[in-house]
C-alpha cells in the first residue's frame, strides 16, 4: 500500500526561525513546527504551487488561533503575502514532485552507502544468507 509524503527538510527543526517566531508569539517552539508542517501540507493539497488565492492574513490567523501569525510567518519569509492571497516562497522547489525524486534518490543513496559499510558477513550483497 503506497501512502502519498512529501520531504520536510531535517533541517527545519533547528531552524533559529522557529525559536524566534515562538518568542514574537509567546508560543512553544514545537506549536510553530507543527504549524509550518501543517500549513504546507494544507498547500500541497489544496493550493497550486504553494499558492493560496483568496486567502488573507486574517483567514490564516484564525484558522491557527494567533492573531498576528501570518505576518509574522511573512517577516521571517516563510510566507509571503500579495494582497487577498498568500504564497509559500520555494513551495515547489521544496515539496513538488522533483524534490519528492530527489529526496527517494538521496534515501536510496544513504541505504546503499549504509549497507556497503557493514562487515562482509552482514552485507546482503557479499553474504546472501545474511
Amino acid at each position: 500500500m503506497s501512502s502519498e509524503w512529501m520531504p520536510i527538510p531535517l533541517t527545519l527543526a533547528k531552524d533559529v526561525r522557529l525559536d524566534e517566531l515562538a518568542f514574537r508569539l509567546r508560543v512553544n517552539r514545537c506549536w510553530v513546527l507543527g504549524v509550518l508542517i501543517d500549513l504546507w501540507t494544507t498547500a500541497y493539497h489544496q493550493a497550486a504551487d504553494g499558492v493560496f488565492p483568496v486567502f488573507r492574513p486574517e483567514t490564516l490567523d484564525a484558522i491557527y488561533g494567533i492573531h498576528g501569525l501570518c505576518r509574522e510567518l511573512a517577516k521571517l519569509g516563510w510566507v509571503e503575502i500579495d494582497g487577498d492571497s498568500l504564497r509559500l516562497p520555494r513551495f515547489r522547489e521544496q515539496f513538488g514532485s522533483e524534490a519528492r525524486r530527489r529526496a527517494m534518490e538521496s534515501r536510496r543513496k544513504a541505504n546503499s552507502r549504509s549497507r556497503s559499510e557493514l562487515p562482509a558477513s552482514r552485507n546482503p550483497r557479499t553474504n546472501p544468507a545474511a
